[in-house]
């Protein structure tokens, strides 16, 4: 082993992430994204034509502010006249617009209250006041009064029963009196007042001695349960009746002896059915079986078991659903008898409070009469003293009426469309980003060099769709000499001939972290590329668990590398090496599998078998197990000038290759880079320096076409990488 370090050095990873890189990952998956932004596009288009389109009727106003003189004193102004007070005084005037009592004259005006849209409502003023907006137009006395509506005619009439309801108000707030009426309101209050302070003691004896919080509430509580009560009694005798007939056809059908698994309810559980097909299907093998078995073979004997197991379930199972069927019918018996106990208690309550019903009505009656003529004089006496507080008055004019609109102001089909172009690009771009996001397999040398801290030696490009194999597809170097796999290996040759100190490599172990990575294609061809250069070659399969050069080279198996390691008698070196057909190149094979194959990487002869190897060959290559879970390429690699990693792009885990390269440098392995294998590079276009080329390969050799890629040559490609349909398997 020289003396180099345990790894070379990496290249110095980029600074950042370039647009090129983002734009890479979106282009990858174009064809995802395309139809993401489409879908969004298509949903868009058909939202918006579909919807039911929306007419905006609108009225302006004018509200101007008198000055107020609260005092003799001249010339004392408003403070509403100032920019703050204006404001607010705007922002009163449209609050006011929109208020519950202008929204319920509003109601009436229009007739809306017979409207099916309002009078489902729960509050048919709350809901006409969500769609009105009342807008005061910027630094201006103006109010724009809008309301959208299906109907262009119905949206005008309402914003217009608006406004006039809105002027009304207005109109009531400016009202007032002299002060002799107020005297005589003020009489009138206080005998009110006396009145109504009698009469809701009265009332509130009445209930004390009843007993009774809420009379109405209550009332109608006893009433809803009794309505309740008498509902379930309606739903329950049928339920009663319906399982008391399947109770007792079931008992008369057990009494006259027929199986309790014919019965419609048992046959009817989907378990039961389950286990009785189950059952036919053993009784049908069973039959079979005893023609041809006889009564006492083992196997009739164990289906015999199953059957009766079954039979056993079956029988359970039907127990069961009878048993369950008999505890829902005496259920259903009690609870009938408490719902009619219920009834019963519930209508004796109902005959009370309809007895207490006309004494209570007469006093409330005569209680809610005074308190609403009360409530009247107190809330016009208010008025009166807020009037003559208040300011003199507002002058407001209607600027413009609504008009039944002759264009939809929702939707915008431009605006939609836009939005829809927006949020499709985003969500195509995120999905793309996402996916790339949540791919925890290797790519792309960038990813290589900045993960495993190495080079890449070589990028070995996958099979073209549509491209013809060769013969013996591992041997790419020697079957297709002009094709961009095999520059690809002729590559990896020269970038793998010297270490760090400038010395030829004479020993390299090829591994990779997990199986059908491509290992042995590389070894193979590497080896093969070696030996296209006259120097002596030696390609030794070292995966004595699973190998596979031999299926490569047509050499004898009977004796191999094991053999020499285990020291088995009479078995020489030469015996084991063989040619491979191909010139300057020869090869080891495994071997008999052996039982302990890392006992025999780490005894003595294995290095002794190395050094005598050296001295007869230019090269050695070595074809070892998966390295993740096996340390036999480890402890090869000791002996060695190095160890070549092989990684399949979109394929190898980040974190088990990752894991593999820190457990070599661990174990002071030298890791002399990293292959690539698998690339996908898009058809006619070779990412690696293999030329705008395609081969096809005949009798007579390699023929080169210039034959441009047509677009339909990418899109197909892309396609195929989107889908996850990859070039098939080197190895």
């Amino acid at each position: 082993m020289n003396d180099d370090l345990p790894y070379s050095d990496p290249p110095a990873p980029a600074d950042g992430l370039h647009l090129r890189d983002y734009a890479r990952i979106v282009l990858a998956r174009w064809p995802l994204a395309l139809a993401i932004w489409a879908a969004i596009l298509l949903i868009a288009i058909l939202y918006t034509w579909t919807r039911t389109p929306r007419y905006r009727a609108s009225a302006r106003i004018l509200v101007e502010s008198n000055e107020v003189n609260l005092t003799d004193m001249k010339g004392a102004v408003d403070a509403s006249t100032s920019s703050s007070g204006q404001r607010e005084f705007m922002q009163t005037q449209v609050q006011l617009i929109t208020s519950r009592p202008v929204m319920e004259d509003a109601l009436v005006n229009a007739n809306l209250l017979t409207d099916p849209d309002f009078r489902t409502a729960k509050s048919p003023a709350e809901r006409l006041a969500t769609r009105v907006q009342a807008l005061p137009v910027r630094n201006t006395h103006l109010i724009d009064v809008t309301l959208e509506n299906k109907d262009p005619q119905k949206a005008a009439r309402i914003v217009n029963a608006v406004v006039d309801a809105f002027l009304a108000q207005n109109r009531q707030r400016r009202m007032g009196v002299s002060d002799e009426g107020v005297q005589e309101l003020q009489l009138k209050q206080e005998d009110l007042r006396v009145k109504l302070a009698d009469a809701t003691d009265q009332l509130q004896r009445f209930m004390v001695t009843n007993n009774i919080v809420s009379f109405e509430k209550l009332q109608s509580v006893e009433l809803e349960t009794l309505m309740a009560l008498n509902r379930d009694m309606t739903e329950k005798e049928p339920l009663r009746l319906g399982l008391q007939a399947r109770v007792e056809a079931a008992e008369a059908a057990l009494a006259r002896g027929e199986p309790a698994d014919s019965l419609p309810n048992v046959i009817a559980s989907q378990v039961v059915s389950s286990l009785r097909l189950d059952l036919a299907k053993l009784e049908q093998q069973y039959a079979q079986m005893l023609s041809r078995l006889g009564t006492n073979h083992p196997q009739l004997l164990a289906l015999h078991t199953q059957i009766e197991t079954l039979r056993t379930r079956i029988a359970l199972e039907a127990s069961t659903i009878l048993q369950s069927m008999r505890t829902a019918y005496d259920q259903a018996c009690k609870e009938e008898a408490l719902i009619k106990q219920s009834i019963h208690q519930q209508e004796s309550k109902v005959f009370r409070y309809n007895d207490l019903t006309a004494q209570y009505n007469v006093l409330k009656q005569n209680k809610d009469s005074i308190e609403s003529t009360y409530q009247t004089i107190v809330r016009r006496i208010q008025e009166i003293e807020s009037n003559r507080m208040g300011t003199q008055g507002e002058n407001i004019f209607v600027i413009s009426r609504a008009t039944p609109p002759t264009e939809h102001s929702w939707p915008s089909h431009g605006k939609h469309l836009l939005v829809a172009l927006l949020l499709g690009a985003v969500a195509a771009v995120g999905l793309c980003f996402f996916l790339d996001y949540m791919d925890l397999t290797i790519k792309t040398d960038a990813e290589i060099v900045h993960l495993l801290h190495t080079r890449v030696l070589a990028a070995i490009p996958g099979r073209e769709p549509g491209e013809t194999p060769t013969p013996h597809p591992d041997l790419v170097v020697r079957e297709a000499p002009h094709s961009p796999t095999a520059e690809a290996f002729r590559s990896l040759r020269t970038a793998a001939a010297h270490g760090r100190s400038g010395d030829p490599l004479r020993a390299i172990v090829v591994s990779s972290t997990m199986s059908a990575e491509g290992k042995s294609f590389v070894a193979t061809n590497v080896a093969t590329a070696e030996a296209s250069i006259n120097r002596r070659t030696l390609l030794i399969d070292a995966d004595m668990r699973r190998p596979r050069l031999h299926h490569v080279f047509p050499v004898p198996t009977e004796h191999g590398l094991s053999d020499i390691l285990s020291g088995t008698a009479g078995i020489l070196l030469d015996d084991v090496i063989h040619p491979s057909g191909i010139e300057n190149l020869w090869v080891m094979p495994c071997g008999s599998l052996p039982g302990n194959p890392v006992e025999l990487i780490e005894s003595p002869r294995f290095v002794d078998m190395l050094h005598r190897l050296r001295a007869r060959f230019d090269m050695l290559v070595i074809d070892s197990p998966p390295g993740l879970a096996l340390v036999d390429s480890t402890v090869m690699s000791k002996h060695t000038d190095g160890l070549l990693l092989v990684v399949r792009s979109l394929v190898t885990p980040k974190a088990a290759a990752h894991h593999f390269a820190e457990s070599l440098r661990a174990a002071n392995v030298r890791l002399l880079g990293v292959v690539l294998n698998n690339v996908d590079v898009p058809i006619g276009h070779y990412g690696y320096a293999y030329g705008k080329y395609r081969y096809t390969y005949g009798r007579y050799g390699a023929a080169e076409s210039s034959r441009p890629p047509t677009p339909w040559d990418t899109v197909r490609a892309k396609l195929a990488k989107w889908l996850g349909i990859r070039s098939p398997s080197r190895r």
